[in-house]
Order: structure tokens, then sequence, then C-alpha cells
């Protein structure tokens, strides 16, 4: 396992971005795209949701038309654009019965010899207990999981298999709100009806640090590589 980091410090441990044609798959406000821009990447993003692709644009005038609306399971490019996809905490989040096509799209897009790197939360640790009465994902990331390690399906082979920690910092209850929120719209109603439980959890499973709430969470990620 690789120690407490986040997946902009992973991903160029496990793959060459300097240079490359990079495409983030669920990218949503472009934060990803963005460091990895900064670290030599020809960066492209897809994202589900047009308002977060709106949020991007704004965020990175220079490279607007790199943020596209759509999903994993239909990519708006030609085969074999890439020399990386990334999905970074993003698979799960593709419904289930679609998650084996946006591994297979993944594979379509890359080069012969082209690498992706799939990131997913494991169903376990205090970020995932904390938001429990939110939304049990348990299922829709063994699903994921399923999905990466079907390489009879999609044609990726697994090169290797790692997992960092994750620490996602909240200044507040009403930040992890915001936070939620904004991944998905929908997640409000379980803020109206579930919120105490939320509230406690919240209290319950954080790790204080100088006043701020972490809440660690394990990442499982996976290279696969596409063969030559």
């Amino acid at each position: 396992m690789i120690s407490t980091s986040t997946i902009v410090d992973v991903i160029p441990q496990l793959a060459t971005v300097q240079g490359a044609k990079v495409l983030d798959i669920g990218s949503g406000v472009g934060g990803l795209v963005r460091a990895l821009i900064k670290q030599g990447g020809n960066v492209f993003g897809i994202e589900p949701n047009p308002a977060n692709v709106v949020l991007s644009q704004q965020s990175d005038p220079e490279h607007a038309d790199h943020y596209k609306v759509a999903g994993a399971e239909g990519l708006p490019f030609e085969n074999g654009e890439f020399d990386l996809v990334v999905f970074s905490n993003s698979l799960h989040h593709v419904p289930v019965d679609l998650q084996h096509l946006g591994m297979q799209e993944a594979a379509r897009v890359l080069k012969n010899g082209g690498q992706a790197i799939v990131a997913e939360p494991v169903p376990l640790g205090a970020h995932f207990n904390l938001s429990q009465p939110m939304e049990d994902e348990t299922d829709v990331r063994n699903a994921a999981l399923a999905a990466i390690l079907d390489t009879a399906n999609h044609g990726l082979g697994v090169e290797q298999e790692t997992s960092f920690i994750r620490a996602t910092p909240y200044a507040s209850f009403d930040d992890y709100h915001k936070a939620m929120i904004l991944v998905d719209p929908a997640r409000e109603q379980a803020f109206v009806e579930r919120g105490d439980a939320l509230r406690e959890n919240f209290v319950k499973y954080a790790r204080m640090d100088g006043g701020i709430s972490i809440f660690d969470q394990e990442i499982r990620v996976h290279l696969l590589r596409k063969a030559e």
C-alpha cells in the first residue's frame, strides 16, 4: 500500500504523464485534469453533469474545449486516441449495467500499449461509514471491481494492484454536505430525510486535526494495459 496520498501524487508513480495524451473519465469540476496538465500532460475530461463541465471550463478557460459532457459508456473520441485513461473515484458512479461498457470504451480509446488507471474506494473505512445513511455503495463498488477485473470482456490486462489512504478534510458538516451535493444533487433528499444520522456519523468517524474533521478512505488502484 502507498502511504496517505492523493490520486494526483499516485498517477505519476504508475504511468508517464509528461507528454502523454490523457483522458479523465468522470472529471467532476476538473481538478484532476488541471493537476495533470500542470504535470505536462495533454489532458481531457468527460463528465455527465453539464453544470460541472461549465464549472471546469470557467476554472480553466485556456483549455475550455478539453471538457466535454459525456458518460463513460459513450466516449466522444476516436479509437486509439489516448496514451492514458483514468477513472478516479468514478467507475462506481456509472450505472451498474453500463460499467462493463465503460471499461470497453476506455480500452477502445487507448492506443495499443496504452494504460488505464482505475482508482476506486473500498467499501470500508471512516468516509464510507460516514456516508452510509446517505447511500450504501457496497454493491456498486463491488460491481465496479468486478468490471475492472473482467479482462476477458474489455481486453485490458492487469499490470499492478495497489492502494493508498485518501484523507478527506471538511471544515464543517456544511462543507461535507456541499461536497456531496456537488457530486450528485439527488443526494439532497437524503440530507433532508437522514440529516441527523449523517451529523452523528460526522462526529463519530472524524479524525480531528487542528479543528478540521478528517475522514480516511482506502482507495484501491488498478493499473491496466492494452496489448501492443
